[in-house]
């Protein structure tokens, strides 16, 4: 097996999300949190992601772990391999340690004996907006999978993959398949936030 390839990719011809964990505590503080208006300049820190990327206009995101820029002179298996990842100051908070350590946790509950995280961020889709159809590929993606733990505005929210709505349901941590065609509207009146964390199981 190429050893790019997540050993949890047998899950991608078969399903398009899986739920893996539920969490109402960690998700009733999150909540809690994120409807601090002290904590609204978090969203402004980065808008790489919404500004570069057409699909994500409607979105804002809390980098906690990010890929940072390679060295000059880094070789091209090291760009490859995207092992380059930085964690920010930010996923020091003590509530973004807290789900950091949940994840990793409830992750192992499948079976993986080794959690290595690649990004990880909070994001935001407005209210009545929408993420257009996509789908992410190339190396970075074929490395890790990707998770979702939903803190809002579940019930309210189409999300299709393949042409299937799914419904990721709050205080929830689920696999899903981001390599298809997916899209995502918000249909409720307030934001949706949830974590996106990318891994790989081993």
């Amino acid at each position: 097996m190429n050893s790019l390839v997540s050993p949890y990719r047998l899950f991608e011809n078969d399903l398009n999300s899986f739920k893996i964990a539920t969490n109402i505590e960690l998700g009733t503080e999150l909540r809690n949190y994120f409807n601090d208006s002290t904590t609204d300049f978090l969203w402004k820190i980065s808008t790489h992601r919404q500004t570069v990327t057409q699909a994500l206009r409607f979105t804002e995101s809390i980098h906690l772990r990010h890929l940072k820029d390679l060295p000059p002179g880094s070789n091209t298996l090291q760009a490859n391999q995207h092992m380059m990842v930085a964690q920010s100051k930010i996923a020091e908070f003590p509530i973004f340690k807290k789900s950091i350590d949940w994840f990793e946790e409830a992750l192992k509950s499948t079976g993986a004996q080794t959690i290595e995280f690649g990004r990880v961020f909070v994001s935001k889709l407005k209210a009545n907006s929408t993420v257009d159809l996509h789908a992410d590929s190339g190396k970075y993606f074929s490395y890790y999978d990707r998770f979702h733990f939903t803190v809002t505005a579940a019930e309210e929210n189409i999300f299709s993959i393949r042409d299937e709505n799914c419904i990721l349901e709050v205080d929830s941590l689920y696999w899903v398949n981001n390599h298809v065609p997916h899209w995502l509207e918000n249909q409720s009146n307030k934001d949706r936030i949830n974590f996106i964390i990318d891994a790989r199981l081993s």
